[in-house]
């Protein structure tokens, strides 16, 4: 699967404030995502593990300053002072990375496994040299991302997707997309209260 098909789950959701309606999007999505790694759902939550991990990507303001700058190839002053106006390094991201897109005419595609996988290994770079190391694997995949990509890729790295969705909007998903009963939510959350894992509870709905 594109990254760019989660992104524009993301636009989609970010665009609204009902409930109802972010459930309902967010429920053909998972219907789609069934044909996946289970594990992806975490994305939709802005995660790569399990909400019992307490692993962090462990990444500053200050590093993906550094990688936009890397991947864009704008000074890191004019990143700063831009973040200073807007608050957002995602929106940031988007406005630097497609300036550079419409420059190069860069195509690649960006794969979710590859994000995941990126992400993950962030999470487990520790010691000497890991800034660098990090901004290596950030700046790896900013490199191969759309504008729009790059904005979410950014705002998961900071836990800060900015799509409105809770937890009780993504139980009220699961239910409208894989059970019809009328005790569906609570049968889902009887299920998350004991793994405390959306990846195992999916994995358990789509068999």
């Amino acid at each position: 699967m594109l990254y760019s098909e989660f992104v524009e789950l993301y636009e989609a959701l970010a665009k609204t404030s009902k409930k109802l309606e972010k459930s309902s999007i967010l429920s053909e999505f998972l219907k789609k995502l069934r044909n996946y790694p289970s594990k992806w759902v975490y994305l939709l939550k802005g995660r790569v593990f399990p909400d019992y991990d307490s692993k962090e990507f462990g990444i500053s303001d200050k590093i993906v300053i550094k990688t936009i700058a890397k991947s864009s190839g704008i000074k890191e002053e004019e990143i700063l002072k831009r973040f200073r106006k807007l608050g957002d390094l995602g929106e940031i991201a988007e406005e630097f990375i497609n300036k550079k897109k419409q420059s190069t005419l860069s195509q690649s595609k960006l794969h979710v496994e590859k994000i995941f996988e990126n992400l993950r290994k962030l999470v487990e770079i520790e010691g000497s040299g890991s800034v660098e190391k990090k901004l290596s694997l950030i700046t790896e995949i900013l490199n191969s991302a759309s504008g729009k990509e790059a904005k979410y890729i950014v705002r998961t790295l900071l836990s800060d997707l900015r799509i409105g969705v809770a937890d009780g909007i993504l139980i009220e998903a699961l239910a409208k997309a894989f059970l019809h009963e009328d005790n569906s939510k609570e049968k889902i959350e009887a299920a998350l209260d004991l793994s405390n894992d959306y990846a195992e509870v999916f994995e358990h709905l789509i068999k």
